[in-house]
């Protein structure tokens, strides 16, 4: 913390403090729709080697936050038949995911953190 005393990085300083202070604030929300969203393509998708374990649901789900969907290769492909009947439901599941996890949810919490901005600058001016 002795950085943003310096006059030229310390802003930036307090700016990443303030961002991240939001950004755990709002973990709690993120973390019940990963839970949400990975529980349901768990329970889904079972017969798919990446979404057979809980665990391994959780992690595919975190992992498709940051944009690696790779849709072809999870929606397409199934190891029995069992997972067609559910064709429906899981691409609307993951439409849904599409729209409200890396649509809206992060556009939030970019929002969140750039509306911090401003009054920080007035503040160090």
């Amino acid at each position: 913390t002795y950085v943003q005393f310096i006059s030229a990085s310390g802003i930036y300083v307090v700016m990443l403090e303030v961002i991240v202070r939001k950004f755990l604030r709002f973990i709690p929300i993120l973390i019940i729709f990963v839970l949400g969203f990975g529980f349901s393509f768990h329970m889904l998708l079972q017969n798919q080697n990446v979404y057979h374990h809980t665990f391994d649901a959780l992690i595919r789900t975190v992992l498709m936050l940051t944009g690696e969907f790779n849709y072809e290769e999870h929606l397409y492909r199934f190891e029995n038949e069992n997972g067609r009947y559910y064709y429906q439901i899981i691409f609307l599941l993951y439409i849904l995911f599409c729209l409200l996890i890396t649509i809206l949810i992060m556009n939030l919490l970019i929002a969140n953190a750039v509306g911090e901005i401003p009054p920080l600058i007035e503040r160090a001016n």
